[in-house]
């Protein structure tokens, strides 16, 4: 245990902004870069690298006071998807309560696959979130709305069954049934997987693995320009520019 909490906190050591910024400063040295010629730094948008007083960029701007910080687009994206859907139910934790529940457990995995042939649903595991990237939620809900018959059925009869026992998977079950025998929920759920389609291109796109530099703005517009027309008069969104359209005077 102790030689763990040693090799852990090497890699904190070796992973703090000064010492990836020292490994930079190195390459740029060895390739004759002066840092005048660095214009932009673009980075994950972690503490380590971000951070104002011992991130990366600090470092960075003590050679290049001027250089712009480009941080990551795909997460900001990401991040924005999740805060928007912040007001809807919890359908984060339902999908991640849902896939432990037949996680490891091949009597619950055989069972859906039986509602799954009962209710004529094409028999697939229950796929995982991985909170990290919020939205890879969109797979994921897909896949809860294709079998919402099956695990309603599947659920209802674990509550059934758990009765009494008073056990966490009681509470889990119990708390999974009252969330898919909501229509509402159904219907938010429905909502989400639709609006998170709105993204998938310039997700597509921000994850390519040629250079997409040269059109980066033009998609993060293209995508602004969607998410505002549908709730905003078209005409105050196309053909203006998008950093001076006034919300509220446009609201539908």
């Amino acid at each position: 245990m102790f030689h763990l909490l040693i090799v852990f906190l090497w890699f904190m050591l070796l992973l703090a902004g000064e010492n990836i910024f020292k490994l930079v400063d190195s390459e740029f040295k060895a390739q004759q870069i002066p840092w005048e010629n660095c214009i932009s730094f673009g980075c994950d948008n972690a503490n380590v690298m971000t951070g104002c007083h011992k991130g990366v960029i600090a470092f960075v701007r003590t050679k290049q006071p001027n250089v712009h910080m480009a941080g990551c687009c795909l997460h900001l994206v990401h991040i924005a998807a999740k805060k928007g859907a912040a007001l809807l139910p919890p359908v984060e934790d339902i999908l991640v309560d849902i896939f432990y529940y037949f996680n490891k457990s091949v009597n619950r995995q055989t069972e859906l696959k039986g509602l799954q042939e009962l209710y004529d649903v094409e028999q697939r595991k229950m796929l995982k979130h991985g909170c990290t990237r919020w939205l890879s939620i969109g797979r994921c809900l897909e896949r809860l709305l294709k079998n919402w018959e099956p695990l309603i059925h599947f659920f209802r009869d674990e509550k059934a069954k758990t009765k009494g026992i008073g056990s966490h998977a009681t509470s889990k079950a119990e708390g999974i049934h009252l969330f898919l025998r909501s229509p509402t929920n159904k219907l938010f759920c429905h909502f989400l997987s639709h609006t998170l389609k709105v993204y998938d291109q310039v997700l597509v796109q921000l994850q390519a693995e040629k250079p997409m530099v040269h059109s980066l703005r033009a998609n993060l517009v293209r995508l602004v320009e969607d998410l505002f027309s549908r709730f905003m008069e078209p005409g105050a969104v196309f053909g203006v520019d998008i950093g001076k359209v006034c919300t509220s005077t446009y609201l539908l």
